[in-house]
C-alpha cells in the first residue's frame, strides 16, 4: 500500500530565492522591518524551492507580523514520517499554505484536486463533482455553483497551489510536489485516498482505511479485477478512469456505499448497469465517459440525479427513462458520434434542466411538424420547454428545420453549429459564446439567431447567400460583442462593412479571418470611428481573388495591440495599407505597430509595395528590398515602422514572398 514517485527539484541560490519571495509576498515585507526580519527567516525555511517560495510568499502576503512568526514556528516543526527527506521543506511549506487557504470550501477544492488527474483538469468537470458532492454550501443551481466556482479557484491560483494549462483555456494542473503533498495532507485529515501510477497508492486500501474513507479515486494502479463488494459507508466520491476496458464490475460491488454522492466510471465497458448502482439513492452525478454502452435502460432508477455525462461514449440509443429523471440539471451527451436516436418527450421532460451539451453529437433531429405519435426522434421544439436553460452546445444540420420561436432568455454559454460548417480556418480559440452558420439565405436568420448574433464572440459565417456586407445587413451595431469573425466560402459579399455613416464597429475583436471570398473587394467602404479594430491582434486573409489592397491608414494607424498579419493567395493584391488623403496622416507621420511578431505574405503576385495610395496603386509606392531570410520596407512618403517588443520574437517572419 505504500507510495513511490521521483522528485526533480531544482533550487535557487540564497539571494535569488530571497528576490523571488520579496517580489511575490508584497509591499509589506519591503516596507516593514519587524515583518522583513521574520521573512526573511521564512524564505530560508523554503531550502529555494521555487514551489515552496511562491506557494508561502504568497499565502503570508499582506498578513500581520503574528501570522509571519507563527508560520516560521510551524515551519520548523517535524515532518511527517510518510514523507520523502527530498520533500521535508516543500511539504512543511505547501501545508502551511493549505492551512492559510480562507475557508474550508477552498481546502476540500484544493484537497479534491489530488484525487484528479495531474494535467487538463477540465473546469466542467470540477462543476459535475463539486455540485454534486454539495461542495458549495447553500448552492442550489449551476449558474450560482458556477460563481462559487470561479471565486475558488481564482483563490488557489493567487495562491500559487493552481495553475492554469497554457495550451487549452478552462483546463487546470498543480505541480506534481503540489499534488503529492495534497494527497498526504487529504489522507491524514480527510479520508481522501487517490491510487494510481502517477503517485498514491498501488494498491486497495485495507479495510478500516476503506470504512472512513470519504472519497476514493483509482487512475491507475495495480487492480486486476473489483471486489464483489466495497464496505465504504462513509464514501461520497468515487472516481474510477482504468485502460483495460476488460475489466468487469460486479452486481454487488456498489453495495456498502449508500452515502455516494458522485460517481465516475470512465473509459469502461458496460453491457449494463450493475444492480448495486441501481440502488444508490443519494447518488446526485453519475458520469460514465468514454465508455461503451449497452443497454443502460435502468438508469431511470435514479430519481436524485441532478448531473448526468456520457461524454465521448459508444451509445445510439438514449434511453427513453432518462426522461423520468426530472431533477436533471446537466446533460452532457458531448461527442457521442453514434447516437442517433432520442425518443421523443424526453429532452422536454427535463424542465429543470440548465446545462445541455450535445457538440459532435445526435443530429438526427425530425421536423417540428411532425405528429408526436408518427415521430421517432427528439425535434428541436422540445427545446421551448427548458425555460432554465442557462448553457446550450448543438448541432443542427438542416437549417430548414430551425424553430421559429425559441427564446432562450437565460442563455449565457452557447455553441451552436447550423449546417455543415467546415472550419476550413483555423480557429482554435476557445469562447463561452460561439455561433457557426451555414446558411443558404440570410432570410433563414430566425429572430432568436439574431439575438445571439448580437452577443456572440466568436462567429463563423460560412457562404450565406443574399448578403452584399456584413455590417449592416447582418448586424447594423456592429458587433460590440465578437472577439472572433471567421468568414468563408461567399460569392456575393463585396463589403465587410459598408457604411453610410461612421460607426464604432468591431470595438473588442480580436482575430479576423477570411478565406475564399471570391467577390470582395473592400474591407472597410465608408468610414470607421477611430476605435473600431483597436483590440484587433491577428488578421488573415486567404484567397480573396478581387481585394486590392487591406486596410486604409487610418485603420491600420489604429492598431496598437497587432501582433500577425497573414495575406496569402490574394491574386490582385498590390499593397498591404492604403493611404487615403482624408485619412488626415501627413507626410512623415510614423504608423508603429508595437506588437507586429508575424508577417506572412505568399502567393501575393502584383505586391508591388506594402504602402500606397488609394486613387492609384502604382503611385507613391516604394521597393522591398531582400536581404537573406528578413525583409525591410522603404518607403517614399508614409513610414510604417516597427517597434520590435522586449521578447524575443522576430521582427517579421515573411515566408514564399511572392
Amino acid at each position: 500500500m505504500g507510495t513511490q514517485k521521483t522528485f526533480e527539484l531544482k533550487s535557487l541560490v540564497e539571494e535569488e530565492a530571497w528576490n523571488l519571495f520579496e517580489n511575490m509576498a508584497g509591499d509589506s515585507v519591503k516596507d516593514q522591518p519587524d515583518v522583513r526580519e521574520v521573512a526573511i527567516k521564512v524564505a530560508k525555511e523554503c531550502a529555494g524551492l521555487p514551489v515552496a517560495l511562491t506557494t508561502v510568499s504568497k499565502a503570508l502576503k499582506g498578513k500581520r507580523l503574528s501570522t509571519w512568526m507563527n508560520a516560521e514556528v510551524r515551519l520548523k516543526r517535524p515532518y511527517p514520517v510518510n514523507v520523502p527527506e527530498i520533500l521535508s521543506p516543500t511539504y512543511s511549506c505547501i501545508e502551511l499554505s493549505y492551512n492559510n487557504l480562507a475557508d474550508e470550501e477552498l481546502k476540500s477544492l484544493f484537497l479534491f484536486f489530488a484525487l484528479l488527474p495531474q494535467f487538463d483538469i477540465d473546469y466542467k468537470d470540477l462543476l459535475k463533482y463539486g455540485f454534486g458532492v454539495g461542495l458549495f454550501e447553500g448552492i442550489d443551481t449551476l449558474k450560482e455553483a458556477r460563481y462559487r466556482l470561479d471565486s475558488l479557484v481564482s483563490n488557489l491560483q493567487d495562491s500559487c497551489l493552481l495553475l492554469e494549462s497554457s495550451n487549452t483555456s478552462g483546463q487546470f494542473y498543480m505541480h506534481d510536489v503540489v499534488r503529492y503533498v495534497a494527497t498526504i495532507i487529504g489522507s491524514k485529515y480527510r479520508n481522501t485516498f487517490a491510487m494510481g501510477d502517477n503517485g498514491g497508492l498501488k494498491a486497495w486500501s485495507d479495510v478500516d482505511s476503506l470504512k472512513r474513507c470519504q472519497a476514493f479515486s483509482i487512475l491507475g494502479g495495480d487492480i486486476d479485477q473489483f471486489p464483489d463488494e466495497m464496505e465504504c459507508p462513509e464514501l461520497r466520491l468515487f472516481l474510477v478512469s482504468l485502460e483495460d476496458r476488460s475489466l468487469q464490475i460486479p452486481n454487488t460491488f456498489f453495495q456498502g456505499m449508500d452515502k455516494l454522492n458522485v460517481l465516475d466510471l470512465t473509459k469502461m465497458q458496460l453491457p449494463s448497469l450493475p444492480l448495486s448502482l441501481l440502488l444508490l439513492r443519494n447518488l446526485h452525478t453519475l458520469c460514465l465517459d468514454q465508455c461503451v454502452l449497452g443497454d443502460i435502460s435502468g438508469i431511470g432508477e435514479l430519481k436524485n440525479l441532478v448531473i448526468l455525462s456520457f461524454l465521448y461514449s459508444k451509445i445510439s440509443k438514449l434511453p427513453s427513462e432518462i426522461g423520468s429523471l426530472v431533477r436533471l440539471r446537466l446533460l452532457d451527451l458531448s461527442n457521442c458520434s453514434e447516437l442517433k436516436l432520442i425518443p421523443p418527450n424526453v429532452i422536454s421532460s427535463l424542465v429543470k434542466l440548465e446545462e445541455l451539451y450535445m457538440e459532435n453529437s445526435f443530429v438526427q433531429w425530425e421536423f417540428e411538424g411532425d405528429l408526436n405519435d408518427e415521430r421517432k426522434n427528439a425535434n428541436l421544439a422540445e427545446l421551448k420547454h427548458l425555460s432554465n436553460l442557462s448553457t446550450l452546445e448543438i448541432q443542427i444540420l438542416d437549417a430548414n428545420n430551425l424553430p421559429k420561436d425559441l427564446m432562450f432568455e437565460k442563455l449565457e454559454r452557447y455553441t451552436i453549429c447550423i449546417g455543415d460548417v467546415q472550419d476550413q480556418i483555423d480557429s482554435a480559440h476557445q469562447s463561452s459564446r460561439t455561433l457557426k452558420l451555414k446558411l443558404n439565405s440570410i432570410f433563414q436568420l430566425e429572430f432568436w439567431i439574431k439575438m445571439l448574433l448580437k452577443r456572440s464572440e466568436d462567429l463563423h459565417l460560412d457562404e450565406l447567400n443574399g448578403v452584399k456586407s456584413v455590417i449592416p445587413e447582418i448586424d447594423e451595431e456592429g458587433f460590440q460583442q465578437l472577439m472572433h469573425l471567421w468568414i468563408q466560402n461567399n460569392g456575393e459579399i463585396k463589403h465587410i462593412l459598408n457604411l453610410r455613416t461612421p460607426i464604432i464597429a468591431f470595438p473588442i475583436l480580436e482575430t479576423f479571418a477570411l478565406k475564399n471570398m471570391i467577390s470582395l473587394e473592400e474591407i472597410c467602404h465608408g468610414k470607421l470611428c477611430s476605435t473600431s479594430f483597436k483590440n484587433s491582434r491577428v488578421f488573415k486573409v486567404i484567397s480573396c481573388e478581387k481585394l486590392r489592397y487591406v486596410f486604409s491608414s487610418s485603420i491600420a494607424g489604429g492598431l496598437p495591440l497587432h501582433e500577425e498579419f497573414a495575406i496569402k493567395s490574394c491574386n490582385n493584391m498590390s499593397a498591404i495599407v492604403v493611404k487615403e488623403e482624408e485619412d488626415g496622416i501627413e507626410d512623415g507621420d510614423v504608423i508603429l505597430f508595437h506588437q507586429l511578431h508575424t508577417l506572412v505574405l505568399q502567393g501575393l503576385p502584383k505586391l508591388i509595395s506594402f504602402l500606397s495610395t488609394k486613387d492609384s496603386l502604382m503611385a507613391d509606392c516604394g521597393e522591398i528590398i531582400t536581404e537573406g531570410n528578413q525583409y525591410d520596407f522603404i518607403y517614399n512618403s508614409i513610414n510604417i515602422e516597427y517597434a520590435p517588443p522586449k521578447k524575443s520574437y522576430n521582427p517579421c517572419i515573411v515566408s514564399k514572398i511572392f
